[in-house]
């Protein structure tokens, strides 16, 4: 049998590339041995203890160079989403030596992502351009950075046992949409895509509410925003099950992180500003005082 499971692992492999037999190999050879105590969700562990060279500024900085990518190379919402869980997930297993380190997750994140969601032979970003992020577009001397690269891939897929796709706040926001049976204009799928972005951009949001929570508290916002609450009301609040009263401290605080300086970063962030320049034709004062 166990020949049997060696023939059968060998043709598997064969035929790929060299990086991704040695990851196929590695993983097939795990099985048998215990998991690592990996958590899948980001916000069930304080990675913040856990990581000594990265504060809560830190990671905000890391999650904005995500979303900064996602822009720039034009990926689908879903590949950041997907990104910022791959490198909260490994920032739960594994301890970062230092902040080139964490950007080198960040960005690696990023092309692992894209490589299971993006489908577009063009749209798929490649390594070398993306470690650009790292190495500020100084040149690759001996291909150094693409190996560094490479290594970063191999240890994550490792660490998070190739288990890539785990439920995002975007992946609640699709299925609210199909469960109502109602697809929301362009205006509230822009806005809820937005504050969700806002809630795992912010360290605290991300810790203190399920994902869920945070999803249905950005379709909210979304709502009210677009003055589609009756939307919400009619259709969305019985399949979010959660009640406004519940959502409204949740709702706030992204109204507030969206209005208020940006978040309190001292530092305009270019994903936020590109973000509200796509949803201009929205009304441009936003009262909070309007959610109930």
């Amino acid at each position: 049998m166990g020949n049997l499971t060696t023939l059968i692992n060998d043709s598997v492999s064969e035929g790929l590339p060299l990086q991704l037999k040695h990851i196929f190999r590695t993983t097939v050879a795990k099985k048998s041995k215990e998991r690592l105590p990996l958590q899948k969700n980001e916000s069930k562990v304080d990675v913040i203890l856990r990581q000594p060279t990265i504060d809560k500024e830190a990671r905000k900085s890391l999650v904005n160079c995500i979303f900064n990518i996602e822009l720039s190379y034009h990926l689908d919402t879903i590949t950041a989403f997907t990104a910022v869980e791959i490198f909260g997930r490994f920032l739960s297993a594994q301890v970062i030596s230092g902040k080139e380190e964490a950007m080198y997750a960040s960005v690696v994140a990023v092309h692992i992502s894209s490589k299971y969601h993006e489908t577009g032979l063009f749209r798929r970003p490649v390594l070398s351009e993306l470690l650009e992020c790292v190495t500020r577009g100084s040149p690759d001397l001996n291909g150094l950075n693409c190996r560094l690269g490479m290594a970063m891939e191999d240890r994550i897929l490792n660490a998070l046992d190739m288990e890539i796709d785990v439920p995002s706040v975007h992946t609640f926001l699709i299925r609210f949409y199909k469960a109502a049976k109602i697809w929301p204009d362009t205006k509230t799928t822009l806005m809820a895509s937005f504050y969700a972005k806002l809630g795992i951009w912010d360290y605290d949001l991300k810790m203190t509410y399920p994902t869920e929570k945070l999803a249905a508290a950005a379709l909210y916002a979304a709502c009210v925003l677009t003055h589609n609450i009756r939307m919400w009301r009619d259709t969305y609040r019985s399949h979010t099950v959660f009640k406004d009263t519940e959502l409204w401290k949740c709702t706030k605080r992204m109204m507030e992180l969206h209005l208020v300086g940006l978040g309190g970063h001292e530092s305009c962030c270019s994903w936020i500003i590109k973000n509200m320049i796509l949803i201009s034709q929205l009304p441009k004062k936003l009262h909070t005082s309007s959610v109930r």
